[in-house]
């Protein structure tokens, strides 16, 4: 193999890993709030979570992300500690997730870890 074999070998191979983040990111395009709000709280786990960890996990603007997280915490699925400037998820936010993955396990769709 020569060295333009390997080069281009690496250039489809970054092409083809650009490609396929940019499909994932369209089928992403269009979710509902409910569906949101659960990648949001898959996110934090069972452990704390800063807000840019959330933005990276769930293809969400800065802006959109705090909107929502803000409305969690309205709902009490979502607590903020400020002293870390970290969430965490409420016993009431973990409930919401296992029965959103029961509920899409039924309904058949295809969720994300």
């Amino acid at each position: 193999m020569t060295m333009i074999d390997l080069i281009h070998k690496d250039y489809e191979g970054k092409y083809f890993e650009i490609k396929a983040k940019r499909e994932q990111a369209k089928k992403v395009r269009y979710r509902s709030k409910h569906t949101i709000y659960f990648q949001i709280m898959n996110a934090m786990g069972l452990r704390d979570a800063s807000v840019t960890r959330i933005v990276y996990c769930t293809f969400c603007s800065y802006q959109q992300t705090k909107f929502h997280l803000v409305r969690l915490a309205e709902l009490g699925l979502v607590s903020y500690n400020a002293e870390e400037n970290m969430h965490r998820l409420t016993a009431r936010g973990n409930y919401f997730v296992q029965i959103y993955r029961v509920m899409a396990h039924a309904l058949g769709e295809d969720i994300e870890e």
